[in-house]
C-alpha cells in the first residue's frame, strides 16, 4: 500500500472528526485507501471546491486527480462518480443522506454494539438490500450507489465486451464503513456485502481493519482471477437470482447495453435524466462469492514468482 503509516494516520483522523466536510472525507478515502490499493484514482471535478483540494491531515494536493467522472447516457440514468478506481466507482455517503437530521456517523456508532457481536464472516446473509445499509448510509445514497453499480458495469462492458459475464465491483463508503457492490451484466445479478468497518476498535488502540482493506483489494482485483472461465463460476450462476434489471428497464435496456459510456460526451451530459433505477432491484449477498474465491486468490498469489 506504499507508505502505510502515512495512509493509516490520515485515515485514523476521520474518526469522530466533525470538522471534516464530505469533500475532505472523499479526498482522504481516495488518496489514502482506494487509490493506493488500486494503483491510482480520479476524483469527480464537478462542483469540487478549491479549498478542499488537499488532504486536511497531510496536505497532499489532489488537484491533478480532479477529472470528468461522468458515466451513463443522457437518455437514461447518468451521473458523476465521487471517485473512480480501476474501472470501479466509489460513492461517498453524505453526513445526512437519510433525511433524518441525524449525522450518518452517529447512526453508525448507535449500531456499533450490534456489529461487535457479529462473527468473523464479514459478509451478510441478506437476500435483499438490507435495512441496515439504508439506515447507515441513507436511502438516497443507497439508491444512487446501486444505480451507479449497474450503470458502471455496463460502461465497462461496452468498452470491453469480454467483461459481459464478469462481476464489476463498486463501493459505497462513509468515514467509517465500506460496502462492496457488484453487478454482472450477463447474469443480470446485483450483489452487496454487509458493512465492512474501516477501523478496528481495541480496548487500548484503534487501527485500520486489515480484513476490510484486504476485502477491498480482493474486490478491486476480482476479475483478474474470477470470470466465466473459472471452475466456480457455474455454481454462482445458479446461486444468484437475477435482479430483473432488464425487465425493469424494458425498451431502454438496449441503451444501457450498448450506449452507456464513461466519461460521457458533453452533449450526453447536458441531456435530461429520463429514467431512475428503482431500489426494488434486489441485491444478493456476496458472502459465498468472496469467501470461496479467497482460497483461489491466495493460491494464485502464492504461486506467483
Amino acid at each position: 500500500m506504499g507508505d502505510w503509516e502515512q495512509h493509516e494516520e490520515c485515515l485514523l483522523s476521520l474518526i469522530g472528526n466533525k470538522d471534516y466536510s464530505e469533500h475532505n472525507i472523499q479526498v482522504i478515502l481516495a488518496a489514502h485507501l482506494f487509490g493506493p490499493l488500486a494503483g491510482g484514482y480520479e476524483i469527480g471535478c464537478e462542483g469540487f471546491p478549491k479549498e478542499a483540494r488537499k488532504c486536511p491531515k497531510c496536505g497532499k494536493d489532489i488537484s491533478d486527480k480532479l477529472k470528468n467522472t461522468s458515466l451513463g447516457n443522457g437518455d437514461v440514468w447518468h451521473g458523476n462518480a465521487d471517485i473512480l478506481v480501476n474501472g470501479s466507482v466509489v460513492k461517498i455517503g453524505a453526513e445526512d443522506d437519510n433525511g433524518s437530521g441525524e449525522p450518518v456517523r452517529k447512526k453508525m456508532r448507535r449500531t456499533e454494539s450490534l456489529r461487535d457481536d457479529e462473527t468473523e464472516n464479514t459478509f451478510s446473509d441478506e437476500s435483499h438490500v438490507s435495512d441496515s445499509v439504508v439506515e447507515t448510509i441513507g436511502c438516497h445514497a443507497t439508491s444512487q450507489v446501486l444505480a451507479q453499480t449497474i450503470v458502471n458495469a455496463f460502461t465497462e462492458v461496452n468498452k470491453e465486451r469480454k467483461l459481459a459475464n464478469s462481476f464489476i465491483p463498486s463501493f459505497i463508503a462513509t468515514s467509517e464503513v465500506i460496502r462492496i457492490t457488484m453487478y454482472n451484466c450477463g447474469l443480470d445479478s446485483l450483489i452487496m456485502s454487509a458493512d465492512l468497518d474501516i477501523f478496528k476498535y481495541d480496548r487500548d488502540k484503534t487501527t485500520l481493519n486489515v480484513s476490510t482493506i484486504l476485502n477491498v483489494w480482493y474486490a478491486l482485483n476480482f476479475n483478474n482471477y474470477f470470470d466465466e472461465r473459472n471452475e466456480l463460476f457455474p455454481k454462482f450462476e445458479i446461486l444468484y437470482k437475477k435482479s430483473n434489471f432488464k425487465e425493469l428497464t424494458d425498451k431502454v435496456y438496449k441503451i444501457y447495453n450498448e450506449k452507456c459510456t464513461k466519461p460521457m460526451t458533453e452533449t450526453e451530459r447536458n441531456k435530461i435524466i429520463r429514467f431512475e433505477i428503482s431500489l426494488e432491484s434486489y441485491a444478493s449477498p456476496i458472502s459465498s462469492l468472496i469467501d470461496e474465491t479467497r482460497t483461489l486468490l491466495k493460491n494464485v498469489i502464492h504461486a506467483s514468482p
